[in-house]
């Protein structure tokens, strides 16, 4: 059984992969301490797209739009702003599909259903 972090860099790898498939420029920044895993070049666009593993439950894909980390008091739940990141772009492995959801779709934005399929 995979950790967290396990299925989180099978995600990223998965979504990387798929957006290179489809000729989108895919860029990872060099740095820590930004909300975003990758960048896609949508030619001229640039989106800051964070990757997330999604769960199948039943019929409904959840994936969560928020980052967690534990502290002192337990888990911290922080979700993402428009000013941070443009898109989410989720993985199921079940599926072995990635779908793509843009930053202002995303009502609430604490959490959401996959709503399409990447570009």
């Amino acid at each position: 059984m995979l950790t967290t972090d396990q299925k989180g860099a099978v995600a990223e790898l998965a979504i990387a992969h798929a957006a290179a498939e489809l000729g989108v420029g895919v860029f990872k920044p060099l740095t820590d301490g930004e909300r975003y895993d990758l960048i896609f070049d949508f030619r001229p666009l640039l989106m800051r797209v964070q990757c997330k593993s999604a769960v199948l439950e039943g019929a409904v894909l959840k994936v969560p739009c928020y980052s967690a980390r534990r502290n002192r008091s337990g888990f911290v739940k922080r979700s993402y702003s428009a000013s941070e990141i443009d898109a989410i772009a989720a993985y199921n492995i079940e599926l072995d599909q990635c779908f793509f959801i843009p930053i202002n779709e995303i009502p609430g934005r604490v959490r959401s259903t996959a709503i399409g399929a990447m570009p």
